[in-house]
């Protein structure tokens, strides 16, 4: 398995392969990168990756209690949709869950409306659609669970450079578990601090 830790506009940060995707071996690729961070008190530190939940305990380990924990959209819907078995539903499941998370502009929904409209798109499968009935209604509740609290949403999801803008949670790679650190001033949301690559 390869872990990628990146920045926030896609640029690898540390990379490593792994025999799975335990603690000791995430720990021993983000360790090097603590120093990367800015010392700015002023700073958020935001840290997304492919399963939160899992992760928060040891990213605070990690880097201590200035770093918050978010999930990427991406994962959520796949998990979603890989438990429809029709498959043009599961395509129209993945395009509802998508317009759920992000809005015209591809900016990140508010987690009220995020959760409505997860609401009203899952509440729209039937359970002979689904593979297996219990892994679907407990997906559900989990992942509405972390859009309600949070976990999925950021003030300001676009990194904008250069007349350029990037949309800093739609660079995950289904493949690969990915890890992507960011860091933004709170004063100044929309302008993004890049964390330095590591050499």
């Amino acid at each position: 398995m390869l872990l990628l830790v990146q920045n926030e506009i896609g640029q690898v940060m540390a990379r490593c392969l792994t025999c799975s995707e335990n603690h000791e071996e995430t720990r021993a690729i983000l360790q090097p990168i603590v120093d990367k961070f800015s010392k700015d008190p002023g700073a958020e530190r935001v840290f997304v990756c492919d399963h939160a939940n899992g992760m928060r305990n040891l990213v605070n380990s990690v880097f201590g209690d200035g770093v918050t924990v978010k999930q990427d959209p991406f994962h959520v819907i796949q998990r979603m949709t890989e438990k429809v078995s029709d498959r043009d539903k599961k395509k129209w499941l993945a395009k509802s869950l998508s317009e759920a998370s992000y809005d015209v502009e591809r900016n990140l929904r508010p987690p009220e409306m995020m959760a409505t409209l997860f609401i009203s798109a899952v509440g729209k499968i039937c359970p002979g659609d689904v593979r297996v009935k219990d892994e679907w209604e407990s997906s559900v509740v989990s992942n509405l669970v972390q859009i309600c609290r949070g976990d999925l949403f950021v003030e300001n999801s676009n990194y904008h450079e250069g007349g350029g803008t990037v949309s800093l949670y739609l660079n995950t790679v289904a493949i690969w578990t990915e890890l992507t650190l960011f860091e933004f001033t709170t004063a100044q949301s929309s302008s993004w601090s890049k964390v330095p690559s590591q050499s």
